[in-house]
């Protein structure tokens, strides 16, 4: 094949694990992590009007938690664990925005990151995790998160008790990141052979 492959070629064509052994896997995992952590937070932000215009939310729909990351981010899970883990540390800081949302948004990329670089590892150990293009990792990190560990964890309802916006653009952007991580996987594959 030549140097410049096409994209169907590049979506299609199934990766081998990298000659770098369990280091570079991570690495590789890490650094589509970054990638594919960006691209989910992108397209929530464009999914989230467009499901609302299809489905629109009430006022106290969009209240509800894990329902609204544009107008309500504290309500967003990553800020809910980070509040309790600023106020089980020191109670006086529990209402520094700044620090619950800096520690939000830390949890948020190190739970991108981490599943990036595990899926790396285990799709290098059994390729066929990387049928249907990524989108099946997307889904089963979305119902590992949102659809079980959230809700019993008391951190936003179970996904049949949220409002349909919040559960279209939540899914939709899981979707997103885990196609964006196995192209990248695969793409960084094809440079390192």
């Amino acid at each position: 094949m030549s140097d410049h492959a096409t994209m169907s070629e590049l979506l299609h064509r199934p990766s081998r694990p990298s000659r770098s052994g369990l280091a570079g896997t991570v690495s590789a995992g890490l650094i589509a992590g970054v990638l594919a952590t960006m691209a989910k937070g992108r397209a929530e932000a464009w999914l989230q009007p467009v499901a609302e215009r299809v489905w629109p939310p009430t006022d106290a729909e969009k209240r509800v938690p894990g329902a609204d990351p544009a107008d309500h981010p504290e309500n967003m899970p990553p800020s809910e664990i980070a509040e309790r883990a600023v106020t089980a540390v020191d109670r006086d800081e529990a209402d520094d925005a700044d620090l619950v949302g800096a520690v939000g948004a830390q949890l948020h990329w190190g739970m991108g990151l981490g599943f990036a670089a595990a899926y790396a590892v285990a799709a290098g150990r059994y390729p066929r995790l990387r049928f249907g293009l990524g989108a099946p990792a997307g889904l089963a990190l979305y119902a590992a998160t949102h659809g079980s560990t959230l809700p019993m964890a008391g951190l936003q309802p179970r996904p049949w008790k949220m409002p349909p916006a919040a559960v279209a653009w939540e899914v939709g952007s899981h979707v997103v990141y885990g196609m964006a991580l196995e192209a990248l996987l695969r793409q960084q594959a094809r440079y390192t052979r």
